[in-house]
């Protein structure tokens, strides 16, 4: 039996052949988009929305940044070990450092950004949960008294 994990992917026709897109900034063509027939309020649940600061590609280049911090850090630890001179191994060691230092900093960015995102999340979900929130009420407004002669 083989020790390796199988990975599933979803394939389709033309599949290698998409194209690159870049992030782009959303801007309103008034004649494209649709809105309610009326706004009740400012902020009309039917709007449209654009959700700044979920920027996914420079998540991942972020991501991978810390991957090669990563493996130069190993790499530097693998040239410590086989350091000959004591002077080798101390200036591996400071080259270490140096480099982990680095990885927390951008560590620290991305679990930030990611914190971000997520805290904006909750926020547009606790806003659409409060609007899908109907409360049915029921008042005697005015009442009617009629008798049949």
């Amino acid at each position: 039996m083989s020790s390796k994990k199988q990975k599933l992917e979803l394939t389709w026709i033309g599949k290698q052949h998409r194209p690159r897109l870049e992030p782009r900034i959303l801007l309103e063509e008034p004649e494209r988009s649709h809105h309610a027939a009326h706004r009740v309020t400012e902020g009309d649940f039917f709007d449209n929305k654009l959700i700044h600061g979920d920027n996914l590609l420079a998540l991942k280049a972020l991501e991978r940044e810390i991957k090669e911090m990563d493996r130069l850090i190993k790499e530097a630890r693998r040239n410590a070990v086989t350091a000959i001179t004591l002077e080798e191994k101390l200036a591996s060691q400071k080259q270490i450092k140096a480099i982990e230092s680095q990885r927390n900093d951008k560590r620290r960015s991305l679990f930030e950004a990611q914190d971000a995102i997520d805290r904006q999340r909750e926020d547009l979900i606790g806003k659409i949960e409060g609007k899908l929130q109907q409360s049915v009420q029921r008042r005697v407004i005015f009442a009617l008294r009629w008798t049949l002669k």
